[in-house]
């Protein structure tokens, strides 16, 4: 062989192993493009707060899943509450570690949200949902006044945990739109369900990668609907300005009556259970924790599935309109005891007027007990 012929086959050689590396590189990148592909499709956007039913937590159960991998994870048990425990705060950390330890690829998900849950149990579990051996068991972690929350490790980092976590900017006028209607009800993005019509929705399909939106509510209120001017800006120059209408509600957790209340009624724990609604009214404050209704008394009447505002509750009442009542009336050291007409309805701590019924003087009184009060004496009248 010639020794042009042995340089030809040597330069064929390295060329022909040049070409394949290549090759094998761009089917890389192709994989690496697909993957990042799925999991731009595949989100799991973990939720403030949540309510089940059972002991075990699942994944389906504290986030909003969205495409085909992120939904058949739904059914992953996370964590099992214990017998006699109503509430945990499941960080985004320990949502995570449970998904590697089922063989779970985040890689293939994006994970946004915030970067705690707080799971409340809905009613008594009469069956456990799953065993303790598959559904580890954790710490309850409680918000209160001396418990101090641990850290999120995870990242993104974030300083405050009821601070919505999302690598992903929005890229159109829709996404800054509703980002900026869910700030200002103070709720996170995956408990509010904006809407537009398809004509005001088809406006707002427009890149605003490298512009401001100013974003301009014509209405004081939050929720129900919501009249916009929205104006887009490039530098000084302003581009478009344009009205829409958004349809705004939110989920969250409120105390539901579950029997028909009548006025009056003191509630009992098997009137009412805590539920996921939808409110889309501002004038609505619903009470969010069961004990804080049981024992109190309905001031309107409710229906059933009727959410109980904080309005519609008060103390049950202890001294009514027309009760002769005991009044203990204290005066220095000394303690002196009579009987007085109360002129009012009257609960625990409330102050009411009375009656004395020789001199027919009227003067108050702090109600301590069924019909029990308890006055001071100097200028009251009594």
């Amino acid at each position: 062989m010639t020794t042009t012929a042995t340089h030809n086959l040597k330069h064929t050689r390295r060329h022909g192993r040049a070409s394949r590396t290549a090759q094998v590189a761009f089917i890389v990148a192709l994989v690496l493009i697909a993957a990042a592909a799925a999991a731009a499709n595949d989100v799991i956007r973990v939720r403030d707060q949540a309510a089940v039913a059972g002991d075990c937590v699942k994944l389906g159960d504290v986030a909003a899943l969205e495409g085909e991998t992120a939904h058949s994870l739904a059914g992953v048990e996370l964590v099992q509450l214990d017998k006699n425990q109503s509430n945990l705060d499941l960080t985004l950390d320990q949502i995570q570690d449970s998904l590697r330890k089922r063989g779970v690829n985040l890689a293939m998900l994006r994970i946004s949200g915030f970067a705690r849950c707080r799971v409340q149990r809905q009613a008594p579990a009469e069956a456990a949902a799953c065993q303790a051996d598959s559904c580890p068991r954790t710490t309850t972690v409680r918000r209160d006044a001396t418990a101090e929350l641990p850290p999120a490790t995870t990242t993104p980092a974030i300083a405050n945990p009821m601070q919505r976590v999302d690598v992903n900017t929005s890229v159109t006028m829709l996404d800054q739109v509703t980002a900026q209607l869910a700030q200002r009800a103070q709720a996170p993005l995956s408990a509010m369900t904006i809407t537009f019509n398809d004509g005001d929705r088809q406006r707002l399909m427009v890149p605003v990668l490298d512009q401001k939106l100013e974003v301009e509510p014509l209405s004081g209120g939050t929720l129900g609907r919501i009249p916009l001017t929205v104006r887009r800006w490039r530098g000084q120059e302003m581009l478009e300005e344009i009205r829409v209408t958004a349809d705004v509600s939110r989920t969250m957790l409120a105390v539901v009556a579950v029997k028909t209340l009548r006025k009056g009624q003191t509630i009992a724990s098997g009137d009412v259970d805590v539920q996921e609604m939808m409110v889309r009214d501002d004038s609505i404050r619903p009470v969010q924790e069961a004990k804080k209704v049981i024992g109190q008394m309905a001031l309107r009447p409710m229906r059933v599935g009727q959410i109980v505002d904080e309005s519609e509750i008060d103390a049950p009442l202890m001294v009514h309109r027309g009760d002769l009542v005991t009044v203990r009336c204290l005066s220095g050291q000394l303690v002196v005891r009579g009987v007085a007409r109360a002129v009012e309805d009257g609960a625990e701590g409330h102050v009411i007027n009375l009656r004395n019924e020789r001199s027919n003087q009227t003067f108050t009184g702090r109600v301590a007990a069924p019909r029990e009060v308890v006055v001071i004496a100097e200028g009251n009248g009594l």
